[in-house]
């Protein structure tokens, strides 16, 4: 079955086919994809339909973090930036303000090499009750125990990978990695 893209806010989650095995929802990944200061930062704090979505179709919760992706292109301007751009003030003027994107940059239109990290935590088991969907004390307990369980993920890939940069030995492949990390911006090289 090829991967389908359904919007989980609102009702629209408890809409999911039961007859899928395996369905990913990532809460407010756009938002995730700020600027340098704010990587790796959660911003999901107001997204509850991946938690309702679950109990609904009695999934558990595999909180899961990836690092590496926000190194792939470089925030130059931001939406609001690019808005006051003469591209960006004809972009409004034919489309609208909602369809100004921020500019990233990369390689050229590909994306800077980067090395991913992926880790998945321990599932989260949901109520077999799915009208508990709609009760807000189970749906922000989940939420918590799913966002402190993403965070400890992340920290441990930025672990990971500074000690892997660590113990790599000096020579022009360290030099490069540790560019590109700088290069997204993040001066830190993690």
């Amino acid at each position: 079955m090829p991967p389908h893209r359904i919007p989980v806010a609102g009702t629209h989650g408890g809409r999911i086919p039961r007859i899928i095995a395996l369905y990913i929802i990532l809460p407010a990944v756009m938002k995730s994809r700020a600027l340098p200061k704010d990587r790796y930062k959660l911003f999901w704090d107001q997204s509850r339909g991946f938690v309702r979505s679950s109990i609904r179709a009695g999934a558990p919760i595999a909180p899961m973090a990836i690092l590496g992706h926000d190194e792939t292109f470089r925030q130059l301007r931001t939406a609001p930036e690019m808005k006051r751009t003469p591209l960006g003030k004809l972009v409004v003027k034919a489309f609208g303000a909602k369809y100004v994107p921020p500019l990233y940059v990369g390689l050229g239109p590909f994306p800077l090499p980067q090395q991913f990290h992926f880790l998945v935590g321990e599932l989260i088991e949901v109520p077999a009750d799915p009208s508990l969907a709609d009760d807000p004390a189970t749906v922000d307990a989940l939420h918590e125990q799913s966002r402190v369980a993403v965070e400890a993920l992340i920290a441990r890939a930025k672990e990971r990978r500074q000690r892997r940069l660590a113990s790599m030995p000096d020579g022009p492949e360290k030099w490069l990695e540790k560019a590109l990390i700088r290069a997204a911006g993040d001066g830190t090289g993690t």
